[in-house]
């Protein structure tokens, strides 16, 4: 960081074919998320320390792209897609799925498929839960729009996740206007779409 002088690279899994891979640095390591696995690669070095592995809400018949990667003390969480997309609003940031990892170990502690969908944006984990919305996103109800379904309101659920086993500790259901959301362009989808932080000195989650 002080020189610019470059220490390694490090070419993931599926890159030669175009796919975008989610990053979180870390002291301890470098989680790179991509094609079906989260390979974690040694800051100094780049070497390669171990992999985790996942597939789609629908199974291994179904691809599975990163979406998001969060990482915390304890856990890996990988926001996960079925659809190969570079384009927010062809769905970059939804996921069909979100898949924990215990952060030491590598093994798999839990999965949860979406009832619509998970926005990247809106995911979180702190004091022990994950924090996420489900939630219809503006490019399914400017769908229903177009083809003149449409909803007078949308609803946005905040769900509470315990962070060790994924059950379900609380939600929140909030309803928007219809007119709060659309996907005609990439900015409306970023203006519009869901948003979720949480704020670890009150332990307050915002949304």
């Amino acid at each position: 960081a002080y020189t610019g002088r470059v220490l390694w690279s490090a070419r993931g899994e599926g890159q030669e074919k175009g796919f975008i891979t989610r990053f979180a640095s870390m002291p301890d390591g470098i989680y790179a998320a991509g094609r079906g696995l989260c390979a974690v690669y040694d800051p100094a070095t780049g070497k390669e320390m171990r992999r985790m592995r996942f597939d789609g809400a629908a199974g291994k018949d179904k691809p599975a792209r990163a979406a998001a990667v969060v990482v915390s003390d304890e856990s890996v969480l990988v926001a996960v897609s079925a659809i190969e997309t570079v384009a927010i609003e062809g769905g970059l940031w939804d996921a069909d799925a979100l898949v924990c990892f215990d952060r030491r170990s590598g093994a798999q502690r839990w999965q949860r498929a979406a009832a619509e969908r998970f926005n990247t944006k809106a995911l979180a984990i702190g004091g022990g839960s994950v924090f996420c919305t489900d939630s219809l996103s503006p490019v399914a109800a400017d769908a229903f729009r177009r083809r003149g379904q449409e909803k007078a309101q949308c609803a946005s659920t905040v769900l509470a996740l315990e962070e060790q086993t994924g059950k379900e500790r609380w939600r929140y259901r909030y309803e928007a206007p219809y007119r709060a959301y659309g996907a005609d362009n990439w900015m409306s989808v970023r203006s519009r779409d869901d948003w979720l932080a949480y704020c670890v000195s009150r332990d307050q989650v915002l949304a």
